[in-house]
């Protein structure tokens, strides 16, 4: 069991460890930063999808309208639309050239036989062996006119027959019971021949002459089928009839052919397409769908699926992309802000606020109420509490987001970009919270006309009804004004962030507190107002913020409303120290710093004036009460005497301290002369230098030469010499 617990004590001891303190504190930044970028990367994307739609016949549940353009096929369109392209698509017939060579071979046997009989037999003889070698269905009268012919008439008349069988098998012969070729011929046919020698030939015929029927040829005569050459050659009949025996059908429908041009077709032709604009009404509730409206939310449901995948790492990648340059920019221009977790939270959560209403607005708002999103609120709320710079390059990227989020609006993401733009601009002009009221002036302002400069771009109707794009554009305005004037105070408050509004407030000498360090400690009251006035000044001539640094002088002692006895300022009769340890001494005079962190946190003061507090004695000694301590023959530890830090971390912090430092240092000048001040002021800051209090800060020698002037000019305007008037005895006389 003690082993159990000697265990525990020590991984609870382990975890306390400063470095695994820090390396949780990465991870849960870490962890922060992913979370931020995976809820934006929601917010970006297209509505959720979803897999089920309602369809024809049933009732819609809910109003629906298009969230982007998209295109939906008309599918009645376009099977007319390839109906009628297959109706002109002509069938295909194929020739068989492969037939002639086998034909013509047995022609010419025939002929050299009958010229073998001719010359080698007896008269007596030939006829009966002719006989036996011509085609039975050679008719007796056609053999008896064969019979007599030798020589040139045998010759001629056995190419009168090739010539006729190369005619009919050339342009086709046709005798296919299963498809009636007269019906196709009407509108005309493909006829294919292919070969190994000729390859593939076409011609598309559209007469019926142009063939030949096989029952035609068994029928009609050489002149009938235009066979005979003129003038007409008595033998052509009987070649005619010697080549009638031989022809056969060569041309039939190829319907695999016919069926693969049919589907090359059909492939080749474009869907009817119909274009559904964003912002359609797709349905109504309550509305019955019909075929065409269950066909645009399919398309919706179909788009929301690809959304999972194209679309998805699209946006994800775009994301990935701007989430990093934007955090190269801030480890480059802005690392104060990006080691200052309050204020990246601050940027982050506007930023989350700004694109999930954003995306609330497109999926539940009719279209037209994307113009009255106050974009340009995100600007301002980013330039009063952050910096202006980084008010811009926010504003950039996110309106170049924001149009892509709209489906590439150009339109928005410009109105988006320069209402923020201008915004930005304006606000070194505003020094009250009513004056917020300017910048929903220019917001509105600049919205109204670029609206009506898009309109006149795009040769869009100019209206002046209610829901006209200018109105709603200066309408933007007054809403930006509303949202920038009720979460600046939120964010002011619960971040305990500065603005100028927030530090004129507490500017004012008759705030509460201030007044309770008039009453309560008088001196150090008078003190911190010249401390403001150094730091002030000084503040103006190294770049800092002036009004910050007066604002924070006038509270960095406020802990001594506690115990103000115990400062000098404070003491008039009684100083109660030397009744005292030194070391009790410097507890007291430390404590103040802690009380004063206390006081301003239970105010919810600024961020920036508590730190200030807390470092504008850095980690100096109280070297007086150590020297005491010394002198009453004690060994101090010096580190019972030094503040608990930290050093100046800014520039307004160590102004305070030298303002603090030179004012408390001149009052013990007993005739300060200009020359003497300036001595002070130079020593003062030397040791602050000297002894690295202003190491952690960012001013530089040039700076300290700076504020060095400036001290002793208000110092020595303080401190000037006054004339001695002469004592008069007014009432004698001489």
């Amino acid at each position: 069991m003690s082993e159990t617990s000697s265990f525990v004590k020590a991984a609870k001891e382990a975890l306390k460890h400063p470095s695994v303190l820090n390396a949780g504190k990465r991870i849960a930044y870490i962890l922060l930063l992913i979370s931020v970028f995976l809820l934006i990367f929601v917010f970006f994307l297209p509505e959720p999808f979803v897999s089920k739609y309602q369809k024809e016949g049933e009732v819609s549940k809910s109003f629906q309208k298009a969230e982007r353009d998209f295109w939906i096929t008309d599918e009645e369109a376009t099977e007319a639309n390839i109906k009628e392209q297959e109706e002109q698509l002509l069938p295909i017939w194929t020739l068989n050239p492969e037939v002639l060579p086998p034909v013509l071979e047995k022609v010419n046997s025939l002929f050299s036989k009958i010229e073998k009989i001719q010359d080698s037999k007896k008269s007596s003889e030939k006829q009966s062996q002719i006989k036996k070698i011509l085609p039975i269905s050679i008719k007796k009268e056609d053999a008896d006119i064969l019979f007599g012919l030798k020589g040139e008439d045998l010759r001629a008349l056995e190419e009168d027959t090739k010539r006729m069988i190369s005619i009919c098998f050339g342009k086709g012969i046709y005798n296919d019971k299963r498809r009636a070729i007269s019906e196709d011929v009407k509108k005309g046919i493909k006829i294919e021949q292919r070969s190994e020698k000729m390859g593939k030939e076409e011609r598309v015929i559209h007469n019926i002459e142009e063939i030949y029927l096989f029952s035609q040829i068994k029928t009609h005569t050489a002149k009938e089928l235009n066979l005979s050459l003129p003038p007409f050659l008595p033998l052509s009949e009987l070649s005619w009839n010697i080549a009638k025996c031989y022809l056969e059908p060569n041309l039939k429908f190829d319907e695999k052919a016919t069926l693969a041009e049919r589907e090359k077709l059909r492939a080749g032709i474009l869907p009817v397409k119909i274009l559904v604009q964003r912002g359609e009404k797709i349905v109504g509730e309550g509305e019955a769908i019909d075929r065409m409206t269950e066909r645009k939310l399919a398309a919706i449901a179909e788009m929301k699926k690809e959304a999972n995948t194209k679309v998805y790492i699209g946006f994800f990648v775009l994301l990935f992309l701007c989430f990093t340059g934007f955090a190269l920019y801030l480890a480059a221009y802005q690392k104060e802000l990006l080691a200052n977790k309050r204020k990246l939270l601050v940027l982050l959560l506007i930023a989350v606020v700004t694109i999930g209403s954003a995306r609330l607005l497109l999926n539940y708002a009719p279209s037209w109420a994307i113009y009255l999103f106050p974009f340009a609120a995100s600007s301002i709320l980013i330039a009063f509490l952050l910096s202006g710079g980084l008010a811009i390059f926010f504003t950039t990227v996110l309106s170049l987001l924001m149009g892509v989020m709209l489906s590439g609006n150009l339109e928005m993401a410009f109105l988006f970009f320069l209402s923020g733009l201008f915004a930005i601009f304006i606000i070194p002009f505003v020094r009250t919270r009513g004056e917020i009221a300017k910048i929903g002036l220019v917001v509105a302002l600049i919205n109204g006309v670029l609206l009506l400069t898009f309109q006149l771009i795009y040769q869009e109707p100019i209206t002046l009804t209610l829901r006209s794009k200018p109105l709603l554009g200066i309408l933007n305005g007054v809403i930006v004004y509303w949202v920038v004037y009720g979460a600046l105070p939120l964010f002011e408050n619960y971040f305990l962030l500065t603005t100028n509004f927030k530090l004129f407030e507490l500017s004012d000498l008759n705030t509460a507190l201030l007044r309770d360090l008039f009453l309560e400690a008088p001196g150090t009251y008078h003190h911190s107002l010249l401390v403001g006035n150094l730091a002030e000044s000084s503040a103006s001539c190294v770049g800092a913020n002036p009004l910050l640094a007066r604002v924070s002088a006038y509270y960095h002692d406020v802990g001594k409303i506690i115990n103000p006895g115990y400062f000098p300022e404070n003491q008039r009769d009684k100083n109660a120290h030397p009744e005292i340890k030194p070391t009790l001494s410097a507890t007291v005079l430390r404590s103040h710093i802690q009380r004063g962190v206390d006081i301003t946190k239970a105010k919810k003061m600024p961020y920036e004036i508590i730190e200030i507090i807390r470092q504008h004695h850095g980690t100096s000694v109280m070297t007086y009460f150590y020297h005491q301590a010394r002198e009453k023959g004690e060994e101090p530890n010096v580190e019972e005497y030094r503040y608990f830090g930290p050093k100046p971390q800014t520039k307004e912090a160590g102004i305070i301290m030298l303002a603090d430092s030179v004012e408390t240092a001149s009052r013990t000048l007993e005739k300060p002369s200009p020359a003497r001040i300036e001595h002070l002021v130079k020593q003062l800051i030397k040791e602050k230098f000297v002894s690295g209090e202003l190491d952690e800060c960012d001013l530089t020698l040039k700076d300290l030469t700076k504020i060095s002037l400036s001290f002793v000019h208000i110092l020595t305007s303080l401190f000037h010499a006054r004339v001695e008037y002469p004592k008069e005895d007014i009432g004698s006389r001489e």
